[in-house]
């Protein structure tokens, strides 16, 4: 039988208040036939299909991660201890839903080769992950994309990155330089001091490294970069510049046809990215903890100064909600408005947002349902392009919220 003539798969959620980009719907209703939002308001219960009460819940889009490169810590939990990927995969895919992410750009780095010989960042590694994850595409739960991180200093892997591009199996890239003395590490005893407590490294080690880096400069492939970036305009593949601290440096990103500035370190960056039209990022995790983990600049600040565009979990998924209530909550900023980071603008930002991004008709249905008024905001239900990815019990006896 053609699947045509099957009837529509339909679900009606009834008494849910409706997150969207110029406010909340209270006491609304939202049909979804089968991928796709077909209706929000008052829903009739004579309407054929299956009928769920959302018990007051908020519907919110669901979350559009750009930069996250946590599945590291499910490949590597422990350094020197990696687990098969098909594995590590599956299992993050599922912690990804359970966070509330509908759409992930999973950062594979390919870096630069230096005195640590981190093999998780290694060429072949990352080539090696981003086809596993196209392999198990639809096996997941969760819309999955790669987002290439390029170290430009790594020549050795321009060719397999324009590869992997022409093939269509890039979705974002980002050009990225943590040599010390500039971007995330402007002071490098910031390095320095990462090193020595993630990696282990004895001083000389480090002192080594930094100074491959530091010479590697010296021979970085510009034309190299201009080629990848006219790969990636060509084929409709986004340019982020990552850890960006002047205004030469956006404006170089820019003529490449950068669209993102990716955790700028300074106001003079930032203004310079809102200048020229670049979308910004900034960490969930630096909102939530209220600090950013390398000492720069406050993500809550920006925020509220209308400087941030996006924010992004990085190393930690359940970040995004959890930013996106603690914005609104302890500090004010409209529910809808903190939303829209997690979701319409990270869309915007590389080109989805008439697919997915805001609970509007005509989108597909990419939702979440929250329980907003515990103690704890947390996600009950996770719908990505019409299909129940993740489903739980709202716990009974939390306390309120003041």
């Amino acid at each position: 039988m053609n699947a045509a003539c099957h009837p529509p798969r339909r679900l009606i959620l009834h008494n849910v208040d409706i997150v969207t980009p110029s406010g909340i719907i209270q006491d609304s209703g939202l049909v979804i036939e089968d991928s796709m939002i077909t209706d929000i308001g008052k829903i009739s219960h004579d309407v054929t299909g299956e009928h769920m009460d959302g018990g007051q819940q908020l519907v919110m889009p669901g979350f559009i991660d750009l930069h996250s490169d946590a599945l590291e810590k499910y490949i590597e939990p422990r350094a020197g201890s990696a687990f098969p990927l098909p594995a590590a995969i599956l299992e993050f895919d599922k912690t990804l839903a359970a966070c509330g992410i509908t759409t992930m750009y999973h950062c594979t780095c390919f870096a630069y080769e230096d005195s640590i010989g981190r093999e998780l960042r290694s060429n072949h590694m990352a080539a090696t992950i981003i086809k596993e994850l196209i392999k198990l595409k639809n096996w997941l739960r969760v819309k999955t994309k790669n987002h290439i991180r390029f170290d430009i200093l790594n020549k050795e892997a321009m060719d397999i990155i324009c590869l992997l591009m022409t093939k269509g199996q890039v979705d974002l890239i980002s050009f990225m330089d943590h040599t010390p003395g500039q971007g995330q590490y402007g002071d490098p005893n910031m390095l320095k001091e990462k090193l020595s407590k993630e990696w282990k490294l004895p001083g000389d080690e480090i002192d080594i490294h930094i100074e491959e880096r530091i010479e590697a400069q010296n021979r970085i492939d510009w034309k190299g970069l201009t080629h990848i970036a006219g790969i990636a305009a060509d084929y409709g593949v986004p340019l982020a510049s990552h850890d960006d601290d002047s205004t030469e440096k956006v404006a170089w990103a820019e003529e490449l046809g950068g669209v993102i500035s990716e955790f700028p370190v300074c106001t003079e960056a930032i203004k310079a990215a809102r200048d020229r039209g670049l979308l910004t990022v900034f960490g969930a995790p630096n909102v939530l903890r209220g600090k950013s983990q390398s000492g720069n600049l406050s993500a809550t600040e920006e925020v509220l100064s209308g400087a941030a565009d996006i924010l992004a979990s990085d190393y930690s998924p359940m970040s995004l909600l959890h930013a996106v209530f603690k914005l609104h909550q302890e500090d004010d900023l409209p529910l809808h408005e903190a939303v829209k980071l997690v979701s319409l603008n990270p869309a915007k930002a590389v080109g989805i947002d008439k697919q997915t991004g805001s609970i509007e008709v005509g989108k597909e249905a990419d939702c979440i349902l929250v329980s907003a008024y515990s103690r704890v905001p947390h996600v009950t239900m996770t719908i990505t392009g019409g299909d129940i990815t993740y489903r739980t019990n709202c716990p009974t006896g939390v306390e309120k919220a003041a």
